[in-house]
């Protein structure tokens, strides 16, 4: 639900505030798992994806970040308009374990994908 208020005289500035259950993460799983070719991220609403996204990126099993998706550039470029996922390659990693990591607000979530030959 959004809500965009205003003063008493219906005039000025105003905010939009997106109000969301909070076991609402606005993305579905990285899929498919496993995976030999493309690793995707599909997200629900555009608006509230330009609003709350910070970060996508994917991470080898230390933690240490492959591939990062350009959320700014992105966002400045209104691709979530046109377009509800982020892909990553992935079919010139090695077999094993990886994250994809998304950052929305302050909640980061680290799902676990495995890339098989």
């Amino acid at each position: 639900m959004q809500v965009q208020p205003s003063n008493s005289l219906g005039a000025g500035e105003s905010d939009v505030f997106m109000v969301t259950s909070e076991a609402y993460s606005g993305y579905s799983m990285a899929y498919p798992n496993p995976s030999n070719d493309l690793v995707t991220v599909s997200f629900d609403d555009a608006e509230y994806t330009d609003l709350m996204l910070n970060e996508v990126s994917l991470a080898d099993s230390d933690g240490q970040i492959i591939e990062q998706f350009d959320v700014k550039g992105a966002k400045a470029n209104k691709y979530f308009q046109s377009k509800k996922e982020v892909n990553f390659s992935v079919k010139n990693l090695k077999k094993g374990i990886y994250y994809v990591r998304i950052k929305m607000g302050q909640k980061l979530d680290n799902q676990r994908v495995v890339i098989s030959k």
